[in-house]
């Protein structure tokens, strides 16, 4: 199994769980600022996680894919 581990600017891709193999992928959703990543937040609480853009390179789903959440 691939794993896409995504942090942000408050808790890093490492801190929920990616570990730096190949097999896990770490991606950082966040602008320059944690002024800006908040703002993005509380955008994705209101109008839903569909309301901003996807992190830099994220890749495209294929095939079947599940959501791991995560706290």
């Amino acid at each position: 199994m691939k794993v896409l581990c995504v942090g942000d600017l408050f808790l890093s891709a490492k801190e929920f769980g990616g570990d730096g193999s190949p097999e896990v992928r770490e991606v950082m959703w966040a602008g320059e600022r944690a002024e800006d990543q908040h703002r993005l937040q509380q955008i994705m609480e209101v109008d839903g996680p569909e309301a901003v853009p996807t992190p830099n390179g994220s890749p495209k789903p294929t095939g079947r894919t599940s959501p791991l959440l995560t706290p």
